[in-house]
């Protein structure tokens, strides 16, 4: 969440950026304006890489209407009178906007503190607020979705500090034959929750895609 010291200013630069387009009152939270973050302009989220395994990748897709471009939505932006908030489905989408709330408002906010949230619950509030016509997405097109999410985080977890890694990041930590067999355990435990998930039958993450990533031996 960010501080707003001139919620005015904010809206109208927020409203004239090609990055954002103004959605009117949120649909969750009346009482905020909601600006939808758009992948044009300066907007800029690093790419992971497609998982080797076969699957559905799902991007989310925006346009104001049938025949006009369409552009990739990274995230949503809340603006009350007096805070700012960004959500996003991963870290890297979190760290870009982040970046380009910073440059374009400068100090008309002020940064306060991050929240990050399991996907389960991300994905539980998308679907509470979805109109009757979303919630008829196939099941197919929301685990596809669910599996883009975790892909894109795992990706992500072998350049993150790991407290349990001595605040190391694991593509760090293996270098170093200690660190090497922590990494291997802490796969071992993710590797466990992801099997359930398999069972379970739900969106579930290869971790030998880490494996493979940081170099290590694959059961």
């Amino acid at each position: 969440f960010y501080r707003v010291y001139d919620s005015d200013a904010v809206a109208g630069q927020l409203d004239e950026a090609e990055e954002f387009h103004f959605d009117g009152p949120s649909a969750d939270h009346p009482e905020a304006l909601h600006f939808n973050w758009l992948l044009r302009g300066r907007s800029h989220v690093p790419e992971e890489p497609r998982p080797k395994t076969e699957g559905l990748v799902y991007n989310s897709q925006w346009f104001l209407e049938p025949g006009l471009p369409k552009y990739r939505s990274l995230g949503d932006v809340m603006l009350w009178p007096d805070r700012l908030g960004l959500s996003c489905l991963s870290r890297a989408r979190l760290e870009a906007g982040k970046a380009l709330l910073k440059s374009l408002l400068g100090e008309l906010i002020s940064h306060q503190e991050d929240e990050i949230k399991p996907v389960e619950d991300i994905l539980a509030r998308r679907s509470s607020s979805r109109s009757p016509a979303r919630s008829r997405v196939p099941s197919s097109v929301a685990e596809a979705e669910t599996a883009a999410i975790l892909h894109e985080e795992y990706a992500a977890w072998v350049d993150r500090p790991i407290k349990a890694l001595d605040g190391k990041t694991p593509r760090e930590a293996v270098k170093r034959p200690e660190g090497r067999s922590h990494v291997i355990e802490l796969l071992k435990a993710i590797e466990f929750l992801e099997e359930e998930r398999r069972r379970a039958g739900k969106p579930w993450y290869d971790v030998n895609q880490i494996r493979r990533e940081l170099g290590l031996p694959i059961p």
